[in-house]
């Protein structure tokens, strides 16, 4: 009897090795997606995206485009193109950068008082702008 207890136990403890053995194997072959957890994914706000000159301003819609583009009611932050733009903006305080061409920029009706920022290419025309900051 004694004996038949000891053949058990150490078939019993080969089958538990055998297993330990197998288990890395068994495991690395169980890949584990990628996920996003963490991660979190927001718009952009045109606050966000002004440059320096125009940090007293509180910015709440981009306006984009070329040749001719024309602001919102709004607080705009407008970019124009590399092209020759015409930016007309008639309310709100508003944050110009012309772009790389020779700009038009005009500030029309009875917001020409507002802290409007220009920042445009030194051969652009600007009008009603509080603030005109020129690059080459």
């Amino acid at each position: 009897m004694r004996r038949r207890g000891r053949r058990r136990l150490w078939a019993i403890a080969a089958v538990a090795g055998v297993l330990l053995a197998a288990l890395p194997a068994y495991t690395a072959a169980n890949l584990v997606p990628p996920t996003r957890a963490g991660q979190t994914s927001r718009p952009i706000p045109p606050n966000d995206l002004k440059p320096a000159a125009c940090a007293d301003l509180a910015l709440t819609t981009l306006v984009t485009g070329s040749r001719t583009i024309t602001g919102t009611a709004g607080n705009d932050l407008v970019l124009g193109s590399a092209d020759n733009d015409a930016i007309i903006e008639s309310s709100g305080d508003n944050c110009i950068v012309g772009g790389g061409g020779s700009d038009e920029i005009s500030i029309k009706g009875p917001d020409r008082t507002r802290p409007n920022v220009c920042i445009i290419s030194a051969t652009s025309r600007e009008s009603g702008c509080a603030t005109v900051i020129r690059f080459p």
